[in-house]
């Protein structure tokens, strides 16, 4: 399905430039932590792009003169996967049809597990997958995207959903506040008792204490 070829060097080098932290193609020092991170990135990155059996398979690191080192990275790439055929299980509030639209996935595209990831757990670009549950009160919806089979460079993906109960918001309390009245607080979040729970409005919550100067938002 589709046509198939390898990720040229500059599409691997600009990624590497733009991508990862530190830049092992600029001047900075060499921390094995970051560069043992930057290795996951570099399988990510492929398999993002389809090939979803990439691996670094050895690297090694020789001094180049005083002040700098060679850093030798060899990648096996593997074979360039693609969607075929999704299916749903254990969905009963909402068909297949209105889950394909938000999953936005079609058949021949090319295979990308963190974007399945991304569109069935949370997109912060647009809809996705747990938050059309997860709005109507499904708090312990779950989906578990399964690869269930894989011919040539074809993949068969059956998503696997677990709707659960609808939750209602019972108690909402605050702590830690010493800045402030806690009223001050409760009277400006979206989260109401007696409320279905909806996703969208806790993130709306989330963002509204942080903009309130009461809190670090790190925390």
């Amino acid at each position: 399905m589709g046509n198939s070829y390898p990720v040229s060097w500059r599409e691997t080098y600009e990624f590497l430039n733009h991508q990862i932290k530190p830049n092992v193609f600029a001047s900075s020092k060499l921390i094995q932590s970051d560069f043992d991170d930057d290795k996951k990135r570099i399988v990510e990155y492929y398999n993002s792009q389809g090939y979803r059996d990439a691996e670094v398979i050895s690297d090694s690191i020789s001094r180049f003169d005083k002040e700098g080192i060679d850093i030798n990275i060899k990648v096996f790439e593997g074979r360039k996967y693609y969607f075929r055929n999704i299916t749903w299980t254990g969905n009963f509030l909402y068909s297949s049809n209105t889950l394909n639209k938000i999953l936005d996935i079609n058949k021949g595209d090319v295979y990308n597990r963190e974007l399945i990831d991304k569109k069935t757990t949370f997109n912060p670009k647009g809809a996705d997958i747990s938050g059309l549950y997860m709005d109507d009160g499904y708090l312990f919806f779950r989906v578990t995207p399964v690869e269930v089979a894989v011919e040539g460079d074809s993949i068969d993906m059956e998503m696997r959903i677990f709707e659960g109960d609808q939750a209602t918001i019972n108690r909402i309390t605050v702590s830690g506040n010493t800045r402030t009245n806690d009223h001050v607080i409760l009277r400006e979040l979206n989260t109401v008792p007696g409320q279905k729970f909806r996703r969208s409005d806790l993130i709306r919550t989330q963002q509204m204490l942080s903009q309130m100067g009461y809190f670090d938002p790190q925390k």
